[in-house]
Parts: C-alpha cells; structure tokens; sequence
C-alpha cells in the first residue's frame, strides 16, 4: 500500500542508466524480443537477479524495499516453487539506512537454482537453450541423487534383509567388497577438491579430537553396557565380548557416506577414518585385552596397506580427477555421487551382512547344542528350530545393547565436540565418525579369535549403526535446512 509500481519494460531502461547488469530468468530471449519491439534494446550480460534486484534499489526512496511483482516466480535450490510470501536474506535492502524488518525484506526469488539458469551471451556465443537444458538436467539429476541418498537408512534394511533371506544371493559379491569400498572412497573424493584436503591438513586439532573420543568413549560404553546386559539381562559372556570387541574397533568407510549425507566434513571424515584405522593396529588389541580379558592381535602393516588403498588412495585420486576434468559443483556427474556411493555403500553393507549371516546361526546351534548336552537330549542339538531359539532367547538384548552403545557414540561425540568450540560441520563429523565403527573388521576378529556368539554382536552392530547414522544424518540435513530457513525468513512482506 502506498508503494510506487514499475513496468518491467520502464524497469529495463532505469537499471541501465544506473549501469547495472541486466538478468533474465527462464525465457530471457523471449523477453528481450518484447523488450526491442517495445522500443527498449537492453543489454543482456550475466546474468544474476541478485544484481538486478540491488540495482533496482536505487530506484527506491530510503526506507522503502523493493518487492518483486507475483508474475516472478520464486525457486528454491533444487529448482522447486517456492511461495512468494517468503523472503529470501541475501537480498534484504543492505543500501538502504536502518530499515525495518519489513522493509528490508525482498520477496524470495530466483533464487540459488534461478541464479544458475541465468543465460550469458558474450564473446564464446554459446547458445542459451543449450546451457540452460544442461543446466536444468543437472538440477533434475540432483534432485533424483538426494532422493536416493536420503533414503540410505531404507537401502540397508532392505539389503540386509534380502541378504538374510538369501544370503547365496549376495555371498558371490565378496570378492568385489574391496572393490565396492575403494569405489565408495572414490565417489567421495570426486565431491572433494585438492584446497579441501589441504585445509583439513593444516587443521588437525578436530581429527585428534574425534579419533580421541572414538578410541576412549566407544570402548567405554562398550564396557559398560556388555557389563550391565550380563549382570541384569542374561546375556552369554561370549557374546558381551562380542559388544565389546566392535566397540575397540576404527571407524568404517560408512561414515564417510553419512557424513556426506549429513552435510558434515567429508575431508575431516576421511582423515579420522585413516587414523583410527592406524591406530587400531595398536589400540584395538589393547582395549580388547583391557576390557574383555583377551588378545586378538591385529596386523599392523595390513592395516596400513588397507587405509592407502582402500580409503586415502581413492579419495586422492577423485579430487585429483576432478581438477584434471575441472568438474564444477553443478555438473551431472558430481550431482549424481551421493546417490551413487549411497547405492555402491548399501551393497557393500549387505554383502558384508550376508557373509555374517552363518554366525548367527552357527551362535544358535552352539547354544542348542550346550543346552542339549547339559540335557542328555542329543535331537535337540541337531534341531534348526531348537538353535534359532536358543540364539532368540538373547538375541533381542544384543540388539538393544548393540544400539545403544551406537547411540551413546553419536550423542556423546556431538556433545563433547561442541563443548570445545568445534564448528557444526566438525561436529556432525566426529559424532558420525565415533557412533560408527568398522563392524567387517569386528566379525573377522571374532571369528578368528573367538566363538561363533561372539560374532552375533559384530553382526548385529552392521546393521544397527548404519540404519541409525543414516537416520541421524536425515535428522542434521532437515536441522540444516531448518536453521537455514529461519536465517532468510526472519522478516516477510506484508500483503493486502
């Protein structure tokens, strides 16, 4: 009410007096064809709203705001309608002195996705259809990418539960798990660039803290749930060794995945996952030892050969990919990586799950088989049904010990990051990277070092912490955008 309307075509003119850099959303020919037969010949550059809105600003009086008209549709970043009654912050009236908080909202739009089908017309003469249909197939692409990267916690328990079913199914793929993991490393480098690994370098601080934290509250709540289940559950000792041993274990190239999901540091991810896994040549035989009363000696030069090639060697050559194909944010094939080392991380997963599978059962046979013998009953030994209960009767409380410890990690992590004054992203990371540990590594120390019920923990543990990290990074992402909305909708616009 009481504001002054202009054209689009007075509009034009105004803005290049004020030498300012004309944009055209969407059909921008089209509109600059009406605009000549209207008597006006503006000059079409590069092209940002951003520019033209704050150019339009000089057309204002001090104290009003610049309010673009309903026709102009508002878009959100993954090129979506967005309601125009919401304001968009980074083009709040920054010229104008002291305004109010209604004055100096901007109705929200052409936003990010709109600012990136700005069509430039300059001396390479590219053609504007072409690079506005290139880059709406990379918003289309990206979009179908975070779809399929949201559903993560979905993809595992669909996996493992085929992988349960029919675990022939899967047990071919276990040759190809190392495959599948330099893949995963490779797809998380490629949204990486060579200034973030070098930052994360010169930035250690948050990588000592966070392998810290994993090596000494993991163990610990280990200790103590294992403890507690046995005392108060029932729970076999073997299998509280079990819940122990995975909690001594490194972080696992999942919570690289997650903490992609979760909008985290991935190059800080990749570098606590490397350490501990160094570490644990050492600190995983120690702790276990420590706590469980028993030495499972790990391989140290193993290890190492495992970190170069299955995790920094792939994450180094996709950055280095990416400079040498100079692959920007918003191409196709960067867009599409989150899905693809969610759906390559997912079959790692099952994979790895179904080749776990015969411990659970072998765990319920032993059981049967002592409580048989303590019996007399030899029919009972040999029956299926007689060992999958047996392996029930405490199956449950695995499970519930299992998440637990999982989510103590997460909890804690994030918590104790934040107390030091670690940034979200960090903290995000180091919860995710303590929550989640290296499980395949747990059930082949078990195996070998221990009874098959030893092994039920391990595998239990697959399963639960990539269902709950995947759900906790759902819960950051939808945080990150909450926050990030009431950042730019802290002031609206009235209408009448």
């Amino acid at each position: 009410p009481g504001g002054k309307g202009l054209g689009f075509a007075a509009l034009v003119p105004a803005l290049q007096h004020h030498q300012a850099v004309v944009t055209f959303g969407g059909s921008g020919a089209a509109i600059a064809s009406e605009l000549r037969a209207a008597g006006f010949e503006p000059r079409v550059e590069v092209a940002s709203m951003f520019e033209a809105v704050r150019a339009a600003r000089d057309l204002v009086e001090p104290g009003g705001a610049v309010v673009l008209s309903p026709a102009c549709a508002s878009f959100d970043e993954f090129d979506n309608f967005v309601h125009r009654g919401l304001v968009f912050a980074d083009l709040a009236n920054d010229r104008l002195p002291t305004p109010s908080a209604k004055q100096a909202a901007v109705t929200k739009t052409a936003a990010e996705t709109a600012v990136k089908l700005t069509m430039k017309t300059g001396g390479d003469g590219e053609d504007q259809t072409a690079t506005a249909a290139r880059t709406t197939m990379a918003n289309r692409i990206g979009r179908f990418a975070d779809a399929i990267a949201s559903a993560y916690p979905a993809w595992v328990l669909l996996g493992c539960a085929a992988a349960a079913i029919r675990p022939e199914t899967f047990l071919p793929l276990q040759p190809y798990l190392e495959l599948g993991l330099g893949g995963i490393m490779l797809a998380m480098g490629l949204t990486l660039t060579p200034s973030d690994l070098a930052a994360v370098l010169r930035r250690p601080g948050p990588a000592v803290l966070g392998v810290a934290l994993q090596y000494t509250i993991m163990p610990l709540l280990g200790a103590v749930a294992a403890a507690a289940a046995v005392a108060y559950g029932g729970l076999p000792s073997e299998a509280a060794a079990g819940i122990i041993l995975v909690s001594c274990c490194p972080g696992g190239t999942a919570s690289n995945v997650v903490t992609h999901v979760a909008g985290g540091d991935v190059p800080l991810s990749v570098l606590m996952t490397s350490a501990s896994t160094v570490l644990a040549a050492a600190a995983t035989p120690a702790l276990t030892l420590a706590l469980a009363g028993a030495a499972v000696p790990v391989d140290a030069t193993a290890m190492c050969r495992s970190v170069a090639a299955l995790v920094l060697g792939p994450v180094v050559c996709g950055a280095a990919l990416r400079a040498v194909l100079k692959l920007g944010p918003e191409s196709e094939v960067l867009r599409a990586m989150p899905a693809a080392a969610v759906l390559t991380s997912t079959c790692v997963t099952s994979t790895a799950f179904a080749g776990c599978v015969p411990h659970l059962f072998a765990a319920g046979t032993s059981a049967a088989a002592a409580a048989a013998a303590a019996s007399g009953s030899a029919v009972a030994a040999a029956s299926g049904s007689v060992a999958v209960s047996m392996a029930a009767s405490w199956l449950p409380s695995v499970v519930a010990v299992v998440a637990s410890v999982h989510a103590g990690g997460f909890i804690l992590g994030y918590l104790l990051s934040r107390t030091v004054g670690a940034a979200e992203s960090e903290r995000r990371t180091i919860a995710i990277e303590v929550g989640m540990q290296n499980s395949v590594m747990a059930v082949t120390l078990a195996a070998r070092h221990f009874t098959a019920t030893t092994a039920v923990p391990c595998v239990v543990s697959a399963l639960v912490m990539n269902v709950m990290g995947g759900l906790i990074a759902l819960w950051f992402c939808r945080q990150g955008r909450r926050d990030k909305h009431r950042g730019s909708g802290g002031a609206g616009v009235s209408s009448s």
